[in-house]
């Protein structure tokens, strides 16, 4: 857990704005894909995908905060703002905790509450 209480707050604050894009049962709209027989689907929690639709949404480019809270509950270490706001070793504790240092194959979410009780 994050020992700093204003990065916290500040991560805290941003995942509070994030997850009111958050759909219930599903986690973070990322778009629609065309199947290879011509049908489309929708697609959750990829990080890029659901980056994109929620700054649609908003309006406004997303903070580094918000980007590294939709960077953990989607589990992508990749996004610059996840390292740009964390350091390493809260990022591989966070990481281990939430995700067991796997990546999201299932594309699956972390829920509000479980995030913020964990970073």
């Amino acid at each position: 857990m994050i020992q700093d209480e204003k990065l916290w707050n500040s991560l805290y604050n941003a995942a509070e704005e994030l997850y009111k894009q958050w759909i219930p049962g599903q986690g973070f709209y990322s778009g629609t894909i065309k199947d290879k027989d011509g049908s489309f689907r929708k697609i959750y929690n990829q990080f890029d995908g659901a980056k994109g639709v929620i700054e649609t949404k908003l309006k406004r480019k997303l903070t580094l905060h918000e980007q590294a809270v939709l960077a953990i509950a989607v589990g992508d270490r990749r996004p610059i703002g996840l390292k740009k706001v964390l350091s390493i070793t809260d990022i591989n504790v966070i990481f281990t905790d939430l995700w067991d240092n796997q990546p999201n194959s299932n594309h699956d979410c972390i829920p509000f509450d479980r995030l913020v009780t964990n970073i």
